[in-house]
């Protein structure tokens, strides 16, 4: 079936269209409770017509702050609906500071969330299962915005400088990113997805459309449920999802709760995973176990600032073998890429830069950050806006391959060292599959610790004869300045909502060793 995106139309028409097509189809669920199309249409009017009511006239953005679940989908859909875009703001890793400075970044005054909260000059729309029950009736009301932006959302990130700033991404950018990589994903109405992200990170925006857009189901995965691998893995099988996004730290979680269970997880078709540093190597037994079937390993880069992905690579058993490169494949139709040396020349390696369809306006309130990240390039006579990812990388026969990020070295006792450099030491040892290495400021002396997670479960003389094994591994390889003063085994990795390596967890952890 041939899917065709009009980027004239806005998300939620083309939902719209959906719902008429498919009006008694389940299209979200969560914890055993379904909507259908139908029923996710009247609730999320619903929602726009509430918050055109309490819009005012200079009105772009509404935030969004709730958990995961049925009410969170329909609010996004109905914010929409009425002609604005929403902010995201997780409420799990955000403390009450934290939300208020996010809102006063982009001066919102209209928030809906699904708890009690004040905050000063924003007024709060309080979404809960009662409500949406009780008020359908308000939703056979006829929906006209007063006006439509052009924009979606807009997502914080961080970065280093830990400074929150909104990205806005319109429209036509989303539509973009669907239509131009259906041949390499080949979704359709009849995948079952899962919602397993923070509707603070873009994965969601790619979870939620890629259902919404193609007549599809989506399946929302509860809080707890997602921090636990175990009940994750089940949590897949048992509601036979088609189409997965993983971070690559989630996903090598999953391949080590899977690779000895005795069933498979037969219903995944398209598994796709990005976010961080790609280790292939680690992917080995997860290629093993499922080449027989049909399912699809894609490894996807990109950032919140150009739309979710740039780049995509297709894994398999070659992409394995003996290779210690960080793929991250060819450029999405739509998108273009050069590698910006250190002399400002283009080159094979250096700094990625983006450019393309589907590139932000630059972000919120920001005007001197945008002058530096969002810049113009003249090659070949034609001059083209670029973003500035601050990665690194290298091409090779039309493909580029991961390095690390520029800002990568850390300065530890007068000396600037690569902790990436430690981490590929520590791993070539046969019993560990992830380390991570840190810089510890807790103590009266700065200390380097790598903290290791194993491949199986260790006795307490295991660990000990592997760290030992460990430290005279990277005492013989590295410079002495950059060998790890304490090793620490852990049981996984800790990771963020997002996925992403909890270094937060991880500095509280070193304080107990």
């Amino acid at each position: 079936m041939q899917y065709s995106f009009n980027s004239n139309r806005r998300l939620e028409e083309h939902f719209k269209v959906n719902a008429k097509k498919f009006p008694k189809k389940v299209a979200i669920s969560c914890k055993g409770v379904d909507l259908t199309y139908e029923e996710l249409d009247q609730k999320s009017d619903l929602i726009a017509n509430l918050v055109m009511k309490n819009l005012k006239e200079d009105t772009q953005y509404v935030g969004l702050l709730m958990n995961r679940g049925l009410e969170m989908v329909i609010s996004i859909l109905g914010i929409l609906k009425a002609g604005v875009a929403y902010i995201p703001i997780d409420p799990v890793n955000n403390p009450t500071e934290r939300i208020k400075l996010c809102l006063s970044e982009v001066n919102l005054n209209l928030l809906i969330t699904d708890r009690v909260i004040d905050i000063k000059n924003v007024k709060t729309l309080l979404v809960e299962k009662d409500i949406l029950n009780e008020q359908i009736e308000l939703s056979r009301q006829e929906i006209i915005p007063v006006k439509k932006s052009e924009i979606a959302y807009a997502i914080f990130t961080s970065g280093t400088t830990g400074i929150p700033k909104a990205v806005p991404i319109i429209h036509e950018n989303v539509l973009n990113m669907f239509h131009n990589s259906q041949e390499i994903f080949e979704f359709s109405k009849d995948d079952v997805w899962a919602l397993f992200h923070s509707i603070a990170f873009d994965f969601s925006v790619w979870e939620i459309w890629g259902t919404l857009l193609y007549g599809a189901k989506l399946e929302i995965v509860p809080f707890a449920v997602a921090k636990n691998t175990a009940r994750f893995r089940r949590f897949l099988m048992e509601k036979k999802i088609s189409v997965l996004n993983q971070t690559t730290g989630a996903f090598y979680s999953l391949i080590k709760a899977d690779q000895n269970k005795e069933t498979k997880i037969d219903s995944l078709r398209c598994l796709i995973f990005g976010g961080e540093k790609l280790d292939v190597h680690l992917l080995k037994p997860w290629v093993d176990r499922y080449s027989s079937t049909a399912s699809k390993l894609i490894t996807v880069y990109g950032t919140t600032e150009t739309t979710i992905f740039t780049t995509f690579k297709y894994i398999g058993h070659n992409d394995i073998i003996d290779n210690k490169l960080s793929p991250i494949g060819e450029p999405i139709p739509g998108s273009d890429i050069i590698l910006v040396g250190k002399g400002n020349e283009i080159a094979t390696e250096g700094e990625i830069y983006i450019s393309g369809e589907r590139l932000s306006e630059g972000y919120l309130n920001r005007t001197e950050l945008n002058e530096t990240k969002f810049i113009s390039k003249t090659i070949l006579g034609e001059t083209v806006k670029y973003y500035r990812t601050g990665d690194l990388a290298f091409e090779k026969n039309g493909e580029y391959y991961f390095l690390g990020r520029v800002d990568s070295q850390v300065k530890f006792n007068g000396y600037r060292i690569e902790l990436e450099g430690i981490e590929s030491v520590v791993m070539s040892h046969p019993k560990i599959m992830r380390s991570i290495v840190s810089v510890d400021k807790t103590l009266s002396h700065p200390r380097l610790i790598s903290f290791l997670e194993p491949i199986d479960n260790l006795s307490i003389e295991d660990e000990d004869n592997i760290i030992d094994e460990v430290k005279s591994l990277t005492e013989s390889l590295l410079p002495f300045y950059m060998v790890p003063s304490e090793f620490m085994f852990i049981d996984k990795i800790p990771l963020t909502v997002n996925g992403k390596i909890d270094h937060k967890e991880l500095s509280e952890l070193s304080k107990t060793y």
